[in-house]
């Protein structure tokens, strides 16, 4: 019985020094495997990216799956990482960024950003205040939003100069063809809530009243 026990143990040995693999569980082609069931699905650059250079040493479970943790000096993709110039923000990277590109930013989430407009808006990083814009003491988001740069809501209030130097149909709308001719300035009729209607004052006007009060620039005499 005992050599019978011998020449069991001993064929248990052979097979497994012969075929240490025998009872490994067939191996998966990484061409077959669908990577969407890890929750990180292999979309756009990362399409390319062969499976050692995030799995090391042939380890697979507990592989990160934030941006930041590849992204970083010394990391797997050490290479493509946050730029020095990167505004301050609390965002996550794909909060802006795509896996397709990670230069091209098709959308930025402002509410996380801190720091002034300008400090991105410069005409460097974004787009910034244009050379013909207006002499302001406004900021940048006194008068634009961050869901889109024009139009802006125009507030006034911190404007230097006079109506015209912006109302000059060039940088904003200004005196039609049709305007008649007086001596007042902008402000006497027009107000910075609405261009019309004008609140007119004739003091300055020049010619008979006629002239304007002719059913066309303004109300005329009536028929009856």
């Amino acid at each position: 019985m005992l050599n019978l026990k011998l020449l069991s143990l001993n064929s248990l040995i052979l097979i497994f020094v012969v075929n240490p693999f025998a009872i490994a569980p067939a191996a998966v082609s990484p061409t077959s495997f669908d990577h969407f069931s890890t929750g990180f699905p292999l979309d756009g650059a990362h399409d390319s990216v062969e499976c050692g250079s995030c799995h090391k040493s042939g380890v697979f479970t507990g592989t990160p799956t934030q941006c930041s943790r590849c992204h970083i000096g010394g990391g797997v993709a050490g290479s493509s990482t946050k730029s020095p110039r990167h505004i301050t923000s609390s965002n996550s990277c794909d909060s802006c960024h795509e896996d397709s590109s990670w230069s091209r930013v098709s959308v930025v989430d402002h509410s996380a950003v801190f720091g002034t407009c300008s400090g991105c808006h410069n005409g460097n990083i974004a787009t910034g205040k244009t050379p013909t814009h207006i002499t302001s003491g406004n900021t940048c988001d006194d008068c634009h939003s961050t869901s889109t740069w024009t139009s802006a809501r125009f507030d006034h209030s911190s404007v230097t100069g006079s109506c015209s130097t912006c109302h000059n149909g060039t940088t904003a709308t200004g005196k039609n063809n049709t305007h008649i001719a007086s001596g007042n300035t902008c402000d006497d009729c027009h107000s910075t809530n609405a261009w019309t209607p004008a609140l007119f004052d004739h003091n300055s006007v020049t010619g008979s009243c006629s002239t304007c009060h002719n059913g066309t620039t303004a109300t005329g005499k009536n028929n009856t």
